[in-house]
């Protein structure tokens, strides 16, 4: 709970309150100029009627004040949140396919699971951003579609499994850009990336790497490639020939305006995302909305309840005769 005014300077017309009540007290208790009829009788004695009369002034001033206040828009229970699409769009794509398996980044670590711990970190530092995950081996598929909630970013990220089925596995680098690609097609963000890590060369033909390439390029969507993996192969045996790899992810980054990264081991991995989420921050003009709940009401009620009393009784039970 907190409180605030939006247009404290209306505040400034308090000033003038104590002036009018100043007004009403020389003029015989009312906000207007006073014509005398008869003489004054003298001589009189007092009654309760008399002396509430006294704290009419007071209760106008107060009912003036109290609708001042409400003018001045009081506020609470404020929250501030990032508008939607705002940010930069960015869709994360990760080969999943059974060479992911192989323990060459890290001791004790296939490489997906080292995949997995340094993109959860990147997506959980994002604010601001939407993000979406896009797996791919064989097929390419929508894990988390585009969202401002990187927690649950970062738990789909964490779910990731390397393909197990021989029919489904494969490495489908060209069909998951192009996929990722129709995602941010529709997207109004000022910049729209994609992170692509991969390690291994394109071998399903459905939608070539070039092809991918030249539909990100086309609407304007950047690409960073990232090669994963020992030429080495560590204990899976697996020997890729490294410039066969390379060359198709470094024609995409080169097409698309964005950088080709290599990682051998899980630090190198960690630094090139550290370097894509500074490279991206530079760009980022984040907007934020700002939502509050109006508390004026109370105020308005109050002061007007107050100014209709002290009406009623100056010409009722409190009139002032003649």
């Amino acid at each position: 709970m907190n409180f605030a005014l939006l247009s404290p300077w209306w505040l400034l017309l308090l000033l003038i309150v104590p002036v009018l009540v100043v007004i009403e007290a020389r003029r015989g208790g009312k906000w207007h100029v006073a014509i005398p009829t008869v003489v004054h009788l003298r001589g009189l004695k007092a009654t309760w009627r008399g002396t509430a009369r006294k704290a009419l002034p007071a209760l106008r001033a107060c009912g003036l004040a109290l609708i001042v206040v409400a003018i001045a828009r009081p506020i609470g229970d404020r929250a501030r949140a990032p508008v939607d699409g705002q940010g930069i769009d960015i869709a994360l794509v990760v080969d999943v396919s059974g060479s992911m398996k192989a323990e060459d980044l890290a001791p004790g670590k296939n490489r997906l699971e080292v995949v997995k711990d340094v993109v959860a970190q990147f997506v959980e530092k994002r604010r601001g951003d939407r993000m979406g995950l896009v797996a791919f081996a064989r097929y390419p598929i929508t894990v988390c579609p585009l969202t401002l909630d990187s927690a649950t970013v970062a738990k789909f990220v964490k779910g990731l499994s390397p393909a197990e089925l021989q029919a489904e596995d494969g490495t489908a680098i060209g069909a998951g850009l192009a996929h990722a690609v129709k995602r941010l097609k529709r997207s109004k963000a000022k910049s729209r990336i994609v992170v692509l890590l991969t390690d291994g060369a394109n071998n399903v033909e459905d939608v070539t790497p070039e092809e991918a390439s030249a539909i990100a390029a086309k609407v304007g969507v950047r690409v960073y490639t990232v090669l994963a993996g020992r030429e080495s192969g560590g204990r899976s045996g697996y020997r890729p020939d490294g410039d066969a790899m390379s060359a198709p992810l470094i024609e995409i980054a080169r097409e698309t305006g964005g950088r080709f990264y290599r990682a051998e081991d899980a630090t190198a991995l960690a630094d090139i995302y550290r370097e894509i989420d500074k490279l991206e921050k530079s760009r980022l003009e984040e907007k934020r909305y700002e939502s509050f709940s109006e508390r004026f009401r109370p105020f308005a009620g109050a002061g007007i309840l107050l100014l209709l009393l002290a009406a009623i009784s100056d010409h009722t039970w409190l009139r002032r005769l003649p």
